[in-house]
């Protein structure tokens, strides 16, 4: 005699199956996931940096340019690192200007707070030039030295993981507290992003 499979019977046999299948399918997901290149991940974003200040004793003008890479490593979270070049041209009353270079390198965490609105940290190291102290044919001397820069700020980004604008503000601690520093604590970014 034949066994008649019953529809409970079939379904009982099937739930089997279907429970491997989708062991099966969930496995091959979480490969793909795994195997996603690094570079999936990783965000981009260049910006200018330019800023100016005068008194009655002196005047200051700079202009720059800075980079940073981020990995996500969450769809909130990301870090990596950020580098910068800025030109200074000061002139004080008497003296021939001054050109001082600065080279900034460090690591950022950026944490989305809400939609396009970010909080980031940075930690740094400034390479500059400061001015020194005047010379006998009307210029001022020069010296290196290094800062380690705390920076806190934050912003908003447009680019929702395509390319993008961002402004950001933000506040370096060890400026406020050097007091030698000559430049402003403070630092408004605009950045061209892609993929963040």
């Amino acid at each position: 005699m034949f066994f008649r499979i019953t529809p409970i019977v079939f379904f009982l046999l099937l739930i089997p199956w279907m429970v491997l299948r989708a062991q099966s399918l969930q496995q091959k997901a979480v490969t793909t996931e795994q195997a996603a290149p690094f570079w999936d991940n990783v965000w981009w974003g260049i910006g200018p940096n330019i800023g100016f200040s005068s008194n009655n004793q002196s005047s200051t003008f700079g202009i720059g340019v800075f980079g940073q890479a981020g990995y996500k490593f969450t769809p909130m979270i990301s870090f990596g690192p950020r580098m910068s070049f800025f030109y200074n041209s000061v002139k004080y009353v008497g003296y021939k200007n001054l050109n001082l270079f600065n080279v900034e390198l460090g690591g950022f965490l950026r944490a989305k707070v809400w939609r396009s609105i970010f909080l980031q940290g940075d930690l740094s190291n400034t390479w500059k030039e400061q001015p020194g102290e005047p010379t006998s044919n009307n210029t001022i001397s020069k010296y290196k030295t290094q800062r380690f820069n705390q920076w806190v700020g934050g912003g908003w980004n447009g680019g929702n993981g395509k390319i993008g604008t961002e402004i950001s503000y933000h506040y370096n601690i060890a400026i406020a507290n050097d007091l030698d520093a000559y430049e402003a604590p403070w630092e408004f970014r605009f950045m061209i992003t892609w993929k963040f």
